[in-house]
């Protein structure tokens, strides 16, 4: 998974350039990409949880902050509050606010519509023109044609043509054993990587994994995982301190714990 994360990561701006302006036809004059660290603090923790069962209708949760002073913040911190009791609990949540205060509460209450979660919309990529990944001119939406939508007996044209492409819009040597080596890594999620292996060895493209910089990158984790986890450092304190998942963390502690 931290693969994966990684290659859309590094190539965020093409895809989202290549990709999504073209299938949601947006009219963008500039974009960049944020990159965002949420805190988890005691801030985030709620006051008060009800869960109801009524005589008639569904169970609810009832939510109870009190507030001693007007926090202009305090609609969007229940918003937040509001989706983590959500997907805690998958029940509906009424949201309610306690003034403990000697004068009104004059924060906004209501979100307005373009502000409230409704859904979400899904990109299949399998559903996706391989023809149309194809046409695009940067290198990191091209790989995606490898997820698009063909017969599995057209993969070696799949991967010819895929090639072919980055052999156009890459300049240097280096940039396409990256691109190429990410094309690899994403054959794996069609279970497609013997193939692929073969068919780039046939057009005489090496690929060495253990030279691969998602590879090395992935060994130098694990060995500081392993080495704060030795120091007696928790699971959660590593997976804090590296910006990872504690069931990451706690998969490659069990790894090397077997092994030895």
């Amino acid at each position: 998974h931290n693969i994966y994360d990684r290659i859309f990561r590094e190539n965020a701006k093409q895809i989202f350039v290549a990709l999504i302006q073209h299938l949601y036809q947006l009219d963008v004059k500039s974009f960049r990409i944020l990159n965002p660290k949420f805190p988890s603090t005691s801030d985030n923790e709620v006051d008060h949880l009800y869960h109801i069962i009524p005589n008639k209708g569904t169970e609810y949760i009832v939510h109870v902050e009190f507030q001693a002073a007007n926090d202009p913040e305090m609609l969007t911190r229940m918003q937040e509050y509001h989706a983590k009791i959500y997907k805690q609990y998958k029940l509906p949540v009424r949201p309610l606010v306690l003034n403990l205060g000697d004068k009104p509460f004059t924060a906004p209450t209501q979100l307005k519509k373009d502000e409230i979660f409704t859904g979400y919309d899904v990109i299949d990529l399998f559903s996706l023109s391989t023809e149309l990944l194809l046409s695009f001119q940067m290198p990191g939406a091209v790989i995606l044609a490898i997820l698009s939508n063909y017969p599995k007996e057209q993969l070696d044209t799949v991967l010819g043509a895929i090639v072919k492409k980055l052999r156009t819009l890459v300049k240097t040597e280096n940039e396409m054993n990256r691109f190429v080596n990410q094309l690899f890594y994403l054959s794996r999620l069609r279970k497609f990587e013997q193939q692929t292996k073969q068919k780039l060895d046939e057009m005489l493209i090496e690929i060495d994994i253990k030279e691969d910089y998602f590879y090395r990158e992935g060994r130098e984790e694990g060995a500081l995982i392993l080495s704060l986890h030795h120091k007696g450092e928790s699971a959660k304190a590593i997976a804090d301190k590296l910006d990872i998942s504690v069931s990451q963390v706690q998969s490659i502690i069990e790894k090397y714990a077997s092994e030895d």
